[in-house]
């Protein structure tokens, strides 16, 4: 599901959506799927792949509005470059930050 009329066609069909929104959303569809799901009964959950925390903050803002997140796809890797949202306690939580709350971080070896 990508456009708002893929959520209107799953009513009935599906209980729910898993946005993913790195994979084919974006933040502006991803917002409008996740505000019109309950308005129809449906659930949302918003999830990811293995990805840096740049996309997991971007998602992350979205984890109020949905049902259940799944967003744990930067600690299955260790060469990412940012710092993000962090997971705490299994918790989503939001770094106090300009944007989506992402920096960029040196690695050994990096100049």
């Amino acid at each position: 599901m990508q456009r708002l009329s893929d959520v209107k066609n799953a009513v009935g069909v599906y209980h729910g959506i898993n946005i993913k929104l790195i994979e084919k959303y974006g933040n502006a569809r991803s917002t409008e799927n996740a505000d019109a799901c309950p308005l129809v009964g449906m659930k949302v959950m918003i999830g990811c792949m293995t990805e840096t925390s740049c996309a997991i903050s971007a998602a992350s803002h979205l984890s109020p509005m949905v049902d259940w997140a799944d967003l744990d796809g930067a600690l299955l890797i260790k060469n990412d470059v940012f710092d993000g949202t962090k997971i705490i306690n299994g918790k989503l939580m939001l770094m106090d930050r300009p944007g989506i709350g992402v920096i960029p971080q040196m690695k050994q070896g990096d100049h």
